[in-house]
């Protein structure tokens, strides 16, 4: 922050920034979740065992529970404090919520999801009977999905050992003495995107994989 031009720093810029991101984290992350849920909806369609059956069960059970909190979680977040400018303007008349218990569940209910979305989909597809290129190259993009989500878990578990560490100057706003949880904030976003778009980026890889073997 010593760095940092005084202008900037008594801005509210940083501020509003800080707290949109707390907004538009909460809408990006439940969307990538929802976008995985969504395709393992379609690769649920592929057969009809008591084990894809249950899968579909407990799929719609996750698509429910990330719908219900990333929703509560993203409102919670824009209405943070009355009047919402009081996020942004700490000096400002009104009350706020418990930022610190909102952190605190968002971290826990993240790691929770992002655990059941790696396993989800595994007992289906080691399963099938059939093994159709199709189906390799599926199974293949599934376990990219949870090395990618793997790191989205480890920066979720990162982020809620944050929140234990002492804050050494309270005095400071969000934006500067969180740092590091901002940060590994948004790896875990940009990470959960990447591996939201493997499976359904299946076309793509098949076109690249045909040309570099046509050529070789």
């Amino acid at each position: 922050e010593v760095d940092i031009p005084p202008a900037l720093v008594a801005s509210k810029t940083p501020a509003v920034l800080f707290w949109f991101n707390m907004v538009l984290f909460k809408l990006s992350t439940g969307a990538t979740k929802l976008s995985l849920c969504f395709v393992y909806a379609g690769l649920f369609q592929m057969a009809d065992t008591l084990t894809v059956r249950i899968s579909r069960v407990i799929n719609r059970i996750l698509v429910a529970v990330v719908v219900i909190f990333y929703t509560a979680t993203f409102l919670a977040s824009i209405f943070q404090c009355t009047p919402i400018q009081k996020a942004w303007i700490s000096k400002a008349a009104g009350t706020c919520i418990d930022k610190t218990q909102l952190r605190y569940t968002g971290h826990a209910v993240n790691l929770i999801t992002s655990v059941w979305v790696i396993a989800l989909p595994l007992p289906v597809l080691f399963n099938l009977s059939t093994r159709a290129r199709e189906v390799t190259q599926i199974i293949f993009l599934v376990l990219l999905d949870p090395a990618d989500i793997h790191s989205h878990t480890g920066c979720v578990i990162a982020r809620l050992v944050l929140q234990f560490i002492p804050n050494k100057d309270p005095d400071k706003s969000g934006q500067w003495a969180n740092t590091v949880g901002n940060s590994t904030s948004m790896v875990e976003l940009f990470v959960g995107i990447i591996a939201a778009c493997l499976v359904v980026m299946r076309p793509c890889f098949q076109g690249v994989t045909r040309k570099v073997f046509s050529t070789t």
